[in-house]
């Protein structure tokens, strides 16, 4: 802040400058880890451009989802977008069947892998040496967030 600033100038910083946890937020490493609770196609859609342009597309998607949610639609943009893509677990507070969901990603991404455990999946992806996203869903950033500390 300035003298010369405005109650406006303080809220335009404040917006430029806040963070949202579990939103594209990133943990520093090698590689570094993206995580991004984004569970709706929209939200999801968007999370891979963004991590798309801040990285390429030559990262590793570390996927999962609830039941109930549209993964098939989620999926469906990932096509070209990551180099690897890695199906586990969201956790054990909602239900979830990983084997389902690696057959729906399967379709999109053939060469996808399933690691039900959610600590040898973010290993496996981290092994890979590319930036990393975790996304689809926020229980899957909590236990990711809970493994990276």
């Amino acid at each position: 802040r300035t003298e010369s600033s405005t109650p406006a100038d303080w809220i335009a910083m404040g917006i430029a400058n806040a963070r949202l946890k579990g939103r594209m937020e990133k943990r520093e490493g090698t590689p570094a880890v993206y995580l991004d609770g984004a569970h709706t196609p929209v939200s999801f859609t968007h999370a891979v451009k963004t991590f798309n342009r801040l990285e390429g597309k030559k990262g590793t998607l570390l996927f999962s989802a609830v039941e109930g949610k549209d993964a098939g639609a989620m999926i469906r943009c990932i096509k070209g977008c990551f180099a690897d893509v890695i199906v586990t677990s969201a956790g054990s507070f909602r239900k979830n069947n990983p084997q389902v969901l690696w057959e729906t990603v399967k379709a999109v991404h053939p060469d996808a892998k399933l690691i039900p455990d959610i600590g040898e999946a973010l290993h496996t992806a981290r092994t890979g040496g590319r930036p990393v996203l975790c996304c689809g869903s926020f229980f899957l950033v909590g236990e990711v967030t809970g493994r990276l500390q």
